[in-house]
């Protein structure tokens, strides 16, 4: 009797779970193949964030007030960090940055720069879900959430590598991630890291969203 209910068991689980990743993929799948599928930007994610090289006349402590001001680009100039664009929904993406900006406030300053090359990759997919499942949504959130993981900001290339990350808000699980890198350009710390955002989304665009379609078509 033992053995036969720990079969039951497993097999409820085990359809559980089928049941589970079939749901995370058809919902993975609607955002590409369904440009009305609503997504919701929650911004750049810092907090892991590798500077590698000298920073110049930008102290550490100062960086975390210049990330900030990077993520409210994207909200502030929706016309040229054109997220509903990049990712071709056919209604306006909605914005609730104050999802990363909540993990960037406890960003740690002496942790930020390196100026060792090997550092700057140093996140993988299971460090992205963990870093996720920090995110606070908004209570009764439920659909795709996206956001851009900063992995680093490399002074010697002028590159910025992000994970582009979407979400299952109410599982707070990871559907799809991937890293994009793009060149940095701009004078000023602020707009010359945004200026990579900027690249990255016009890459976006034209190459990694129909390869991202290809991926998850069903």
């Amino acid at each position: 009797m033992k053995t036969s209910s720990f079969f039951k068991t497993s097999a409820t689980v085990f359809v559980l779970s089928l049941s589970t990743l079939s749901s995370f993929a058809q919902k993975i799948s609607e955002v590409f193949s369904k440009p009305e599928t609503p997504i919701t930007w929650v911004g750049i994610d810092f907090s892991e964030t590798k500077y590698v090289g000298d920073p110049g006349t930008v102290a550490p402590a100062e960086m975390k007030g210049l990330f900030s001001k990077i993520n409210t680009l994207t909200i502030n100039e929706p016309d040229k960090y054109d997220i509903t664009t990049a990712f071709k929904r056919s209604t306006t993406v909605t914005s609730k940055i104050e999802v990363t900006e909540a993990v960037n406030e406890k960003i740690e300053p002496a942790q930020i720069i390196t100026p060792n090359l090997s550092e700057q990759n140093h996140l993988s997919e299971s460090k992205i879900q963990s870093m996720v499942r920090r995110y606070n949504f908004p209570a009764g959130s439920s659909g795709v959430a996206l956001a851009f993981i900063m992995e680093n900001l490399s002074k010697p290339t002028e590159q910025e590598t992000f994970w582009v990350t979407f979400i299952d808000m109410k599982t707070k699980s990871v559907l799809l991630t991937d890293k994009v890198t793009a060149k940095a350009a701009g004078f000023g710390f602020r707009n010359h890291w945004a200026g990579g955002v900027y690249a990255g989304l016009k890459e976006i665009k034209s190459s990694y969203y129909g390869k991202w379609k290809k991926q998850t078509a069903r």
